[in-house]
């Protein structure tokens, strides 16, 4: 990921794996990112994606910084955030279904 921003945030699109992460070059543009897709690498709507990434990932290339774009990576950060304030919360508040 050497050479790509990290400060890019993501939000929801179609939980818990779509989410709308915006362009860090153009205004106003948006990439919708799908965690979901090639086995949980992630696709993203962005030219970088369309050009550098899927064809790696077409060509058999295993899930890595060289399969993921910057949105891409983004996404994950923001979906690993849920996911911990998730489980942070259900362990300190435990369902009383018993």
């Amino acid at each position: 990921m050497a050479g790509r921003s990290t400060c890019l945030s993501a939000l929801p699109h179609d939980l818990p794996f779509q989410w709308i992460v915006g362009s860090a070059s153009r205004l106003n543009v948006d990439h919708i990112v799908d965690l979901s897709n090639h086995s949980g690498n992630g696709d993203c709507s962005c030219e970088f994606f369309s050009y550098r990434c899927r064809p790696l990932i077409r060509s058999g290339s295993p899930s890595s910084d060289a399969t993921r774009c910057k949105h891409i990576e983004a996404a994950r950060r923001a979906f690993a955030d849920m996911m911990i304030t998730h489980l942070i919360d259900e362990q300190l508040h435990p369902s009383d279904a018993d």
